[in-house]
């Protein structure tokens, strides 16, 4: 019985050192434990308890090789310079700042792109009316000029120009050209009893004429406060020079012409003339006449 009472003695204390061990583990544990909840709270700003509620992305294995590897970075680094702490409101302020400055420009530039789309679409109709009214008032001089026939101005582009039940045969026509990006207008003249032609297959005083249509045309409609022409008229005959003085003096109501000429039905709508001559020491005089 001595015997036995011997070995669960010593068996006894061998659990009881075992325990004991058990114990200066735990402890251990526990103080890690601690310093961790510690480091927990102050690099995160939260308590191990809360960090606990927080779902993970990825799994620990992963996140435990992400943390080595950050705190490896952070030791080549050198750890954090207190000075970064000061600068990091200051920084942060200014990042918010610009960010509020990208985000307004981000609507502005929305805002510009809307307004160009606008006015790129007011321009269009605009042109689109203009370029109109011009071909119309284009074949009205040319038919003064010729006596009949028809002119017109052809647009090539995508686009659509207004449409007018009394265009009759000048109604203006478009051709699309999906490769182009520009306009391109094109002149065509129909003299009586011809063909229509591009105007560059006109002859040299046909397209004199038409030429002086057009610019009557583009005068009448835009107005410019005042044009000069020089000697326009100089491949024009007798009739037809009637008629572009005719078509002077009733544009010049609404704009002042100066006009470089020899022709006497031109100078016959003038309201005022100058003109140059030599007197008898040939000499270069300069002399005005105001018609009544």
């Amino acid at each position: 019985m001595q015997k036995e009472i011997e070995l669960k003695q010593k068996n006894f204390d061998q659990l009881k050192n075992i325990l004991n061990e058990i114990k200066i583990e735990q402890a251990k544990i526990e103080t890690h434990q601690e310093t961790l909840k510690e480091e927990v709270k102050q690099e995160l700003g939260v308590s191990a308890e809360n960090l606990k509620k927080i779902p993970l992305n990825e799994p620990l294995e992963i996140l435990e090789q992400e943390i080595i590897k950050f705190k490896h970075e952070l030791e080549i680094i050198g750890g954090i310079d207190p000075e970064i702490k000061k600068e990091y409101p200051q920084c942060q302020k200014r990042y918010e700042f610009l960010s509020k400055e990208i985000d307004d420009l981000t609507k502005s530039l929305a805002s510009l792109v809307k307004i160009t789309k606008e006015l790129d679409q007011k321009i269009k109709e605009k042109f689109n009316q203009s370029l109109y009214q011009i071909s119309e008032k284009f074949n009205q001089y040319f038919r003064i000029f010729f006596g009949g026939g028809m002119a017109k101005l052809v647009l090539k582009k995508n686009a659509t120009l207004p449409s007018n039940e009394n265009t009759s045969n000048n109604e203006i026509k478009i051709e699309e050209k999906e490769k182009e990006n520009f306009l391109e207008i094109e002149i065509f003249a129909q003299p009586p009893k011809k063909r229509l032609k591009n105007i560059e297959s006109l002859s040299g005083g046909e397209s004199a004429l038409t030429s002086l249509a057009l610019i009557s045309a583009i005068i009448a409609i835009n107005k410019p406060p005042f044009v000069i022409l020089d000697e326009v008229d100089a491949a024009l005959d007798g009739a037809n020079s009637f008629n572009f003085a005719k078509m002077l003096k009733d544009l010049a109501k609404e704009t002042q012409f100066i006009v470089i000429t020899h022709n006497p039905s031109v100078i016959e709508t003038a309201q005022y003339l100058y003109g140059t001559t030599i007197d008898q020491q040939n000499t270069s005089k300069l002399i005005s006449l105001k018609l009544e």
